[in-house]
């Protein structure tokens, strides 16, 4: 029968990867060299998931874990926080932005949560203004993925997205317009576009990608 290992039991093989006698590849590895491979098995999850396949899920979801694992160890190695301290603090952070499980705040639906989480974690990082919810987006985000964040949050800091009409006309008038079709105006048809996503709750990144794929099948 073959041996069921524990999370620490799996902590510690990755420290011997990296111990001076481990593996010379994994030896060398950087936070910078790992980012390719953070971001390639984040979307094999992804893929998991679109294609129904538990058993795929569950390989990916351990090649991600094993990234998370890997980066607190370097961390570790220099004396900065251990898998410990990253689980301490995102078990913090649930129960810190969940008071309506764990504390006595009331809410009457998923939106209710999310407008509650978005405020707490406004108050954690200290964001007081516009521009401190802004650039607490993360710069590397794909631009589409920023783009709809930005809405968001614009939303819940209380910019309401206009209705889709509105959003159409706007978008029509850039599209009917006698003008060479410039860099700005792409730009601006696909912030009216991911404006459009999240008035009818479409994940603008899922949809093109849908397409893509779509266009691919049909094309083969």
């Amino acid at each position: 029968m073959e041996k069921n290992y524990t999370f620490d039991e799996f902590v510690d093989i990755i420290k011997m990867l990296r111990a001076e006698n481990g593996c010379p590849w994994d030896k060398i590895q950087t936070h910078e060299s790992l980012k390719k491979c953070l971001l390639e098995e984040s979307y094999e999850v992804i893929d998991a998931i679109n294609n129904n396949d538990p058993e795929n899920l569950k390989e990916e979801l351990g090649d991600l874990l094993m990234q998370v694992v890997f980066h607190s160890n370097i961390e570790e190695e220099n004396n900065n926080f251990t898998i410990s301290d990253v689980i301490n603090g995102i078990s913090q952070k649930m129960i810190h932005r969940h008071p309506h499980i764990f504390s006595d705040v009331k809410v009457n639906s998923a939106d209710d949560v999310l407008k509650n989480w978005e405020k707490i974690k406004m108050e954690e990082k200290h964001i007081e203004n516009n521009n401190d919810v802004f650039n607490s987006i993360p710069k590397a985000l794909q631009a589409l993925m920023k783009a709809e964040k930005k809405k968001k949050k614009s939303k819940n800091i209380g910019y309401e997205n206009p209705d889709t009409n509105t959003l159409k006309c706007e978008l029509s008038k850039i599209i009917s317009s006698n003008n060479e079709i410039t860099d700005d105006d792409i730009g601006n048809m696909l912030l009216l576009i991911v404006k459009i996503s999240l008035n009818h709750k479409i994940n603008t990144e899922l949809a093109l990608t849908n397409a893509i794929e779509t266009f691919i099948n049909n094309h083969r």
